[in-house]
């Protein structure tokens, strides 16, 4: 069964529930795929989450207007 959820501040409790996540950035989607998949996405595109920062939150944050996607041709 297929469900779609969305969540603004995923905690990192919540975000190891899922097995995919679709990261949707200026009605685009900028990831698509398993939640394992995501940090290496992302880091093959020269985004690199700091050690102090969970990927929860590194998400959400690369996807706002202040984050680092800004940049980023999408």
């Amino acid at each position: 069964m297929t469900k779609i959820i969305s969540l603004l501040q995923l905690s990192p409790e919540t975000y190891y529930l899922f097995d995919e996540v679709t990261l949707l950035y200026k009605e685009n989607i900028a990831f698509a795929g398993a939640i394992d998949e995501a940090l290496d996405y992302f880091k093959n595109l020269g985004y690199e989450m700091p050690p102090t920062m969970h990927v929860a939150e590194f998400l959400q944050c690369i996807s706002t207007s202040d984050g680092t996607f800004n940049n980023m041709e999408m």
